[in-house]
């Protein structure tokens, strides 16, 4: 239950330190331990205080059992000391219990909320501007990301973000899927600025859409993949991982309305790469496309370079010209 209500989080709560996947992670295993050595070690009191209670009365009656019957008359209001105690603090961790629930509980609800609420656009035509953007990550309030960033990408073009690490090229494609929301400015949708979108509908229009049988085909002989995929015993029927449904059919989809690629074909070896690269050009034709690019050759055929350099655009170049 635990790890089902971190997985919900808002995204931005990961960016703190002390949600990190290995924090997160250190206090799953360790809560777990904690619980299993507190059964154990109650067991073993419990025991151990049974004995010594035992033992104790029978010392007592045996040295003097006048002094063991004053002891056994002032032993109830002992006991009922250390129940009004115990029932005390099991209050006080109820309390503690709810609050911690409730505070968990409206965060799940303004996180759905978010999701839900807000408009959508009957006609897409995919234009996205990004107009005076400044930015800095919550956690990184010391580093500013962008500085009134001024970008247009126009529907059906390729556009190739290039500059040095940390420059902000990512934090493009974050705020167009609207992880976070820009300190000032607008990110907008064929004029419409997304913070007025239901994040849900946003989002699909740049999720992999359903394919046909022969577009499921086409995609596993462009990534250089078929001859694989069908030897194996299940072909695209064959699931991708253990105690799953998912299928190597259910990962292969038509193409978004908004293509947003970071370095797409990095982690490909040198037979795949330039295959599956020639795949994602012809794919892209006509779609309108944001690269994050670190190599020349993954900005070959785009339609406009655009270079960014400490937040802000220092150069643009349209290839066409």
């Amino acid at each position: 239950m635990m790890f089902e209500k971190v997985a919900h989080q808002n995204i931005s709560g990961f960016d703190d330190p002390a949600n990190s996947s290995g924090a997160i992670g250190a206090r799953l295993s360790m809560d777990a331990l904690t619980v299993r050595n507190l059964v154990g070690d109650s067991m073993a009191l419990i025991v151990q205080n049974i004995a010594t209670v035992i033992a104790g009365l029978v010392i007592a009656f045996t040295t003097n059992w006048i002094l063991a019957i004053a002891i056994l008359a002032v032993m109830p209001f002992t006991l009922i000391q250390g129940y009004l105690q115990t029932k005390f603090l099991k209050g006080l961790f109820a309390d503690a219990m709810m609050y911690e629930e409730a505070s968990q509980g409206i965060r799940i609800a303004a996180s759905l909320h978010r999701q839900e609420d807000g408009t959508t656009i009957p006609t897409v035509t995919v234009n996205i501007e990004l107009e005076h953007v400044s930015f800095k990550y919550p956690t990184r309030a010391d580093i500013r990301i962008f500085k009134d960033l001024c970008l247009t990408i126009h529907s059906g073009k390729t556009v190739a973000l290039v500059g040095e690490s940390g420059s902000g090229k990512l934090t493009v494609i974050i705020l167009v899927l609207r992880f976070y929301d820009p300190d000032s400015g607008h990110v907008t949708l064929d004029v419409t600025d997304i913070r007025k979108l239901r994040i849900s509908w946003l989002r699909l229009q740049m999720e992999l859409g359903k394919a046909t049988e022969e577009e499921i085909i086409a995609a596993t002989k462009a990534a250089n993949a078929h001859t694989f995929i069908s030897s194996l015993p299940q072909a695209c029927k064959t699931p991708v991982r253990e105690a799953t449904d998912c299928h190597c059919e259910s990962q292969i989809k038509g193409p978004p309305k908004i293509f947003q690629l970071d370095e797409a074909t990095s982690s490909l070896d040198l037979e795949s790469e330039p295959v599956v690269q020639e795949a994602l050009d012809a794919v892209m034709v006509n779609q309108t496309t944001v690269i994050v690019a670190h190599r020349l050759r993954t900005i070959k055929g785009t339609d406009i370079i655009t270079v960014v350099k400490k937040g802000i655009i220092v150069e643009k170049a349209d290839t066409m010209h």
